[in-house]
């Protein structure tokens, strides 16, 4: 009987086994396609387009530039230019593609993007050594059927006088195509869910607080599994445009459906490229007709008016202006400054060096901003123009003349810096950011004047200038702002693995730049701020401008500090820790008080005590 019983253990364990076993394996099964979308992207890069008067060959050394920008900084895996062109010769295609071509194509090989674009404009000036590339990147997504991200940049090399025209601009499409795939790699589109359909109206459940704004149009897409790879991919399915945008939800309209729009469709903006410097999402927005219009040119011709009364034999605008904040943001990235509004400001020129004491004689400075601008960002791009303002005579009315004409060429640097009462040309020329380095800014702005008609002589009447510019005198330097770079995971050395609660030591390397850090630790990846732990570096680093150095802040009770918060931890548990850094001496901190590097995680070890009561 024993035996008979041990038999049956026996043989019930071994079902046990096996089953487990099946268990184990078909869960395998399943996250194999989560796993795959972990690869890096796939994808093809088609020669760019370029201008009448350029090479067809210049379109090639772009299209390569942004490979190798590709595979060295997104870590993209780039197709070989001759797998493309077997493709193209095999599908019977010629450039360029139509958007359905562009599908066909990136489904026979498999890619998840297909990138193309065209060079703008190319600008070289061999009295300086400088070229200049203008460049439009698009990603277009095959199974979308759009493009959902690319770039538009200007990229100018630095001075380097006796180089010739082939090199400035082999290195001005190398500099612009490294540009364009950071900028690529920083878009971010809002994206959202439909919550709730009412008729032709829809309701999702992001707002203006994630980047919602009204007017901006949506695609709608569902998640649909490619038969082909197994993986879900988005299939758009529809239009909407936004109405209204709330804090935290948004009303809009439906304008395209292939199928019904529903709950739990997704939605994500309609990609745009963006203007050279404009900071916004690149997110296409509805037209407005002449008739929504109508109201705006009427305030805009009464402001006029009401300018050009107060403004007559005003001495306004020769004074010294100032900037009101300079300030870290996009997490270390841009340097934001704010600055009050002048109704008579018609430029702002903004100057900026590694010292308070700015010199800007004979200097370019790095922006002209419109004289009704009242913020900046300063950020990791190059730019280059050339801004006129050129008053002429003309016959004189009691009623004001519009404001001096501002002109723009973009991408032409001269060396002048001409600043009359009726005449004004100066170039501007921008570098990017260095992160770790201290700047100091200045501005200084150019104010139309209105001047009153002259006396008429002998029954004729006479002409004259209807404006003069006013020039202010330099603000004074505001600063030091910092911006600094993230640090990596590898940056942040220690804990990992398995970690004993009651006695955490953190290790990590500065950013260059940063003299003042602390280290964040949460139960959640967002770091909310109800259960997030912070532990402070005692000292100032003494040397910041050094990077890489190693910090330690050791023996810390992270059990005993969540504890206190009310957070409850178990053995196994995956907890979060990142780094926040930053300049103690800047004119105020980063926006959010620091700038954080990416998270690492580590396990609990033993379950440490719960929190008191």
């Amino acid at each position: 009987m024993r035996w008979r019983r041990w038999l049956f253990w026996r043989w019930l364990a071994q079902l046990m086994t096996v089953a487990l076993t099946l268990q184990w394996v078909g869960l395998g099964a399943a996250q194999a396609p989560t796993e795959t979308l972990k690869a890096p992207p796939r994808v093809i890069v088609l020669d760019f387009e370029v201008p009448k008067d350029q090479p067809p060959l210049l379109g090639r050394k772009a299209a390569d530039a942004v490979a190798v920008a590709l595979v060295d900084i997104a870590k993209y895996e780039v197709l070989p230019r001759t797998d493309v062109e077997a493709a193209l010769q095999r599908l019977r295609l010629t450039p360029p593609l139509l958007p359905n071509q562009l599908t066909l194509l990136a489904k026979d090989l498999n890619v998840r993007y297909v990138i193309y674009g065209r060079v703008v404009r190319v600008v070289t000036d061999e009295k300086r050594g400088q070229g200049s590339v203008q460049l439009q990147m698009l990603y277009y997504d095959p199974y979308m059927e759009v493009p959902v991200n690319g770039a538009h940049v200007l990229a100018t090399t630095p001075p380097r006088v006796g180089v010739t025209p082939d090199i400035l601009i082999d290195q001005a499409l190398n500099l612009a195509a490294t540009q364009a795939v950071q900028q690529a790699l920083a878009t971010r589109l809002p994206e959202g869910q439909i919550m709730q359909r009412v008729g032709n109206s829809v309701i999702i459940n992001r707002g203006h607080d994630q980047g919602i704004r009204d007017g901006m149009q949506m695609w709608v897409y569902r998640l649909v599994r490619d038969p082909e790879t197994g993986q879900y991919v988005r299939t758009r399915i529809g239009l909407i445009v936004i109405t209204s945008a709330e804090a935290r939800q948004s009303s809009g309209v439906i304008k395209e459906e292939v199928v019904p729009i529903q709950y739990p469709d997704r939605v994500v903006g309609v990609y745009e490229l963006p203007q050279i410097g404009v900071t916004e999402p690149p997110v296409r927005r509805e037209r407005k007709g002449i008739g929504a219009a109508i109201p705006q040119l009427l305030l805009l011709i009464a402001g006029i008016v009401l300018i050009g009364s107060l403004a007559g034999g005003s001495k306004r605008g020769s004074g010294t202006p100032a900037i009101a904040s300079a300030q870290v943001v996009n997490n270390g990235q841009q340097v934001r400054l704010t600055f009050g509004r002048d109704r008579n400001c018609v430029l702002i020129e903004i100057y900026r060096d590694t010292t308070p004491n700015i010199n800007t004689a004979g200097v370019y400075p790095i922006e002209i901003l419109d004289g009704q601008a009242s913020e900046y960002y300063d950020g990791n791009y190059t730019a280059s123009g050339t801004v006129t303002i050129e008053i002429e005579e003309e016959v004189l009315s009691p009623l004001p003349a519009a404001m001096p004409p501002v002109q723009r060429t973009l991408g032409d640097v001269e060396d002048t810096f001409t600043r009359e009462e009726f005449n004004y040309e100066v170039s501007y020329l921008h570098t990017p950011l260095i992160p770790g380095q201290h700047y100091w800014y200045i501005i200084r702005r150019v104010t139309a004047q209105r001047l009153p008609p002259p006396a008429p002589a002998g029954g004729e009447t006479a002409e004259r200038e209807p404006w003069r510019l006013v020039y202010s005198r330099e603000s004074r330097s505001i600063g030091p702002t910092t911006p600094l770079i993230q640090l990596l995971e590898a940056d942040l050395i220690e804990p990992t693995g398995d970690v004993n609660l009651t006695n955490v030591t953190f290790r990590f390397l500065s950013a260059q730049g940063a003299d003042e850090y602390i280290v964040q630790v949460s139960d959640q990846p967002t770091f909310p701020a109800n259960r997030t732990v912070e532990f402070r570096a005692p000292t100032l680093l003494p040397n910041p401008d050094i990077g890489g150095q190693p910090i330690v802040i050791p023996n810390q009770d992270v059990a005993g500090r969540l504890a206190a918060k009310g957070v409850t931890v178990t053995a196994g548990q995956t907890l979060y820790w990142r780094v926040g850094y930053r300049y103690s001496r800047d004119i105020q901190p980063p926006e959010g008080g620091w700038v954080f590097s990416r998270v690492r995680t580590f396990r609990v070890s033993v379950a440490p005590p719960g929190p008191p009561g």
